[in-house]
């Protein structure tokens, strides 16, 4: 006897063994993919956002010029004084 199971992504039945488990949302639940439908690409990985851009930045508080996806200063680990933007000597006399 075998155990059939629906495939979240087509919706056909297929045996327990011809299917892998996908992670669900709920609690509890078990959903399952067919081994042809697990090939294709999801959509979801399509839409992923793009990977975010570094910037230059500037810590007044050490005088310290980085590039970083964030603005946090990796010197002193400070977020106040921290200036998006190429900051040059003629800028801060």
């Amino acid at each position: 006897m075998t155990v059939t199971v629906p495939c979240n992504r087509c919706g056909k039945s297929v045996s327990l063994l011809e299917a892998r488990e996908v992670p669900s949302l709920a609690r509890g639940m078990m959903r399952y993919e067919c081994f042809s439908c697990s090939r294709k690409p999801s959509f979801t990985s399509a839409a992923s956002p793009a990977p975010s851009v570094r910037k230059k930045y500037y810590c007044q508080l050490c005088n310290y010029h980085f590039h970083a996806k964030q603005g946090i200063c990796p010197y002193c680990n400070g977020v106040d004084g921290v200036i998006e933007g190429n900051v040059t000597v003629q800028d801060l006399l």
